[in-house]
């Protein structure tokens, strides 16, 4: 029998209405028909140009839309054992060191620390007192394993150094090994390459395709500039 999905959204379709001036109104829909599906233990990288609609597919699914948003569709995910590491660095309580905030997990945070790099000493400091690499790393550290069945990660590594990106995509292959399912945001579609086990590609809120984590077979012209457009591979292509 299979397992269900850790993640299930069918047709997706997310609009707003903004408003123009004293008295226009205008409707505009940056999500639209997206379907996806994680099983458990799969790696699901989304990646596509800023823009594109990643990070409002993530709010999507957490429920974290603004109130003016409006949302079609379908989306079936336990919100008990999912966890969510956001984009931005911000979101630390400024009141609390960074040992409490991982604790708070029933997470011993000097061994959570350390798997990512950072000294027993961080667990001591408060949130001001760190690097955005730093806090980075430290947002990674909340994630229990033993508690998440879902990991949502809005681009996890940018601004870390290639060491540091390993003990990340590491540490996600390490989840998907013991039965998590991850959607992976990101912008770097070689790290994609490194732990995903399926590419979705978005593109201006549509998902154009989906392919293997290896990205073998051929592939629609937007997944390839995408592709050729990476610093790793010399920007030989360009995303229009």
């Amino acid at each position: 029998m299979t397992a269900p999905s850790a993640l299930f959204v069918r047709d997706l379709e997310v609009s707003f209405h903004q408003y123009v001036g004293l008295v226009g109104r205008r409707h505009v829909t940056p999500l639209r028909g997206v379907s996806l599906d994680i099983a458990p233990g799969e790696i699901l990288a989304v990646v596509g140009a800023s823009g594109g609609g990643k990070s409002l597919l993530a709010d999507a699914i957490l429920g974290l839309l603004p109130v003016n948003s409006h949302v079609r569709g379908k989306i079936h995910v336990d919100p008990d054992t999912m966890r969510y590491v956001p984009q931005g660095v911000n979101h630390f309580d400024p009141t609390l060191t960074m040992g409490k905030f991982i604790s708070m997990d029933r997470l011993d945070p000097v061994r959570q620390l350390a798997r990512f790099g950072l000294g027993e000493e961080v667990a001591h400091m408060y949130p001001h007192e760190l690097s955005g690499g730093m806090l980075r790393r430290a947002t990674l550290a909340t994630v229990n394993p033993k508690l998440t069945r879902l990991l949502i990660a809005d681009e996890p590594t940018p601004g870390l150094d290639p060491a540091t990106t390993d003990l990340v995509l590491e540490f996600f292959n390490q989840l998907s090994v013991e039965g998590c399912a991850i959607l992976f945001i990101t912008h770097d579609m070689v790290a994609a390459t490194r732990v995903a086990h399926r590419i979705a590609v978005l593109r201006d809120g549509q998902i154009v395709e989906t392919v293997p984590g290896d990205l073998s077979g051929e592939l629609a012209p937007y997944t390839q500039a995408l592709w050729d457009a990476q610093p790793a591979n010399k920007f030989w292509g360009a995303i229009r």
